[in-house]
């Protein structure tokens, strides 16, 4: 159970590498007087063509590292890691887990009046099959193509996403889709792109990103749960890479809008927590 104590500790926020940022943008806008801690698996970045073994493992090493610093939440912002890694560690930890599939899911089909649509992932994502399937859990009739998009990742998190690469790949990836109504980014590095995947498959066609949604679910259950962080002002951020934080923090100006304090390099090594 939350208790006055828990409300003053931040919310963790955990990703394969920088994508994560725009859920934490999202996060801020709706909670701005929340702390955060937020960790980037820069080291394993991308987490999209790695085994199911490791992005579970990986999964559990970032919750443990979050849990050290006493979140009361945790959003897994990475879009692989909440398909493949979540239910591993969901009965195990002793805060309540976000997820981005789910809120993304619910937002595609909200924005699919026809009921064609398209999902935009990582290779693991794709593969795990978890969009189709909840797509068309709550729609049958829905029709669903699913399209893994490998380069996009480390075409961000090397700071590429203005570059012509970026365009090649999106014109590979995404010429064939035709006659859908709404697209969902099933990635969070993906929004980066925002601009060159709309080119890629014209203007009529809805780009779907899971990050506002996910901030309003954590912000309801926070407020059902009276769990809000009532100090006045802004909260602080506290960021973490596993791996070249000056890098880190270059690509995190990109994502923000703004300049990032207090970044430091954490251990990739971590054992899951169990309840507190």
């Amino acid at each position: 159970m939350y208790t006055q104590t828990h409300a003053r500790d931040p919310i963790g926020v955990f990703d394969s590498g920088v994508g994560g940022l725009t859920v934490l943008k999202e996060l801020r806008r709706a909670l701005p007087h929340e702390d955060f801690v937020y960790f980037g698996d820069t080291a394993r970045v991308p987490y999209g063509e790695k085994s199911k073994e490791a992005i579970v493992r990986y999964t559990q090493e970032a919750i443990a590292f979050l849990l050290q610093h006493r979140v009361k939440a945790i959003v897994i912002a990475c879009h692989t890691a909440s398909a493949l890694g979540l239910e591993s560690v969901i009965t195990t930890t002793p805060v309540p887990l976000f997820g981005v599939v789910e809120p993304g899911v619910a937002a595609l089909i909200s924005e699919a009046p026809s009921g064609r649509v398209a999902v935009l992932g990582t290779a693991s994502a794709i593969q795990s099959d978890v969009h189709r399937t909840q797509i068309l859990a709550r729609c049958p009739a829905f029709s669903v193509t699913t399209i893994a998009c490998p380069l996009f990742v480390p075409i961000v998190e090397e700071g590429l996403a203005e570059h012509p690469i970026a365009v090649s790949a999106a014109e590979l990836y995404l010429g064939g889709i035709r006659d859908v109504d709404a697209i969902l980014l099933a990635c969070t590095h993906y929004p980066i792109l925002r601009q060159t995947i709309q080119m890629a498959v014209g203007p009529n066609v809805a780009l779907i990103e899971p990050a506002k949604a996910v901030a309003a679910e954590v912000a309801l259950s926070l407020c059902d749960s009276r769990c809000l962080n009532s100090q006045a002002g802004e909260g602080t951020i506290f960021y973490y890479a596993s791996d070249d934080i000056e890098k880190f923090r270059r690509l995190a100006f990109k994502f923000l809008d703004r300049p990032i304090e207090h970044i430091k390099k954490a251990p990739l090594a971590g054992r899951p927590t169990t309840k507190r």
